[in-house]
């Protein structure tokens, strides 16, 4: 494999050589989960929103969905509407503004969720065959410091 920055005419540098494989972890991590949801009806999106509004304490407007997931909000809207056709969320009307709906995720869509989670789950769990627990938490640590530091500095956010 040659090293992106190779293309760049730079010198190899850990950054430049970390792109391509997070972009490759990204595809295959998609797909894959993808593959493993078809059974339970799910796309890898509709699981990701299904997870979000399960840590939620209250429902979320189409456009803080669209917000925390950096997608258009006719995009949100789409995979809330095939979500609530399923009966895996419910929507009421804000009692604050009544233009807006609020989106929460139902008893139904809990159990999906917890059904498919589980089989995501075990498949991640063989993906580290081998390692140790050190380099397993090692590895939780550094990935968790990324989402932290992509989250809070997210691209557009004012």
């Amino acid at each position: 494999m040659i090293p992106y920055d190779t293309f760049l005419g730079m010198e190899p540098q850990p950054a430049a050589q970390l792109l391509p494989l997070l972009g490759i972890l990204s595809q295959l991590f998609q797909a894959r989960t993808d593959t493993l949801l078809q059974p339970s009806g799910l796309s890898y999106t509709q699981m990701a929103v299904l997870t979000h509004l399960a840590r939620q304490d209250h429902g979320q407007s189409i456009s803080e969905l669209a917000t925390a997931f950096e997608i258009q909000q006719p995009g949100m809207s789409k995979v809330v509407k095939r979500l609530e056709s399923s009966g895996a969320v419910t929507t009421k009307t804000d009692p604050a503004d009544p233009r807006r709906k609020l989106v929460s995720i139902s008893k139904t869509g809990s159990e999906t969720t917890e059904t498919a989670g589980a089989v995501v789950i075990r498949d991640v769990q063989q993906w580290f065959d081998g390692w140790s627990e050190q380099e397993v938490a090692h590895f939780t640590a550094a990935v968790g410091r990324l989402v932290g530091w992509l989250d809070e500095n997210r691209l557009g956010a004012d």
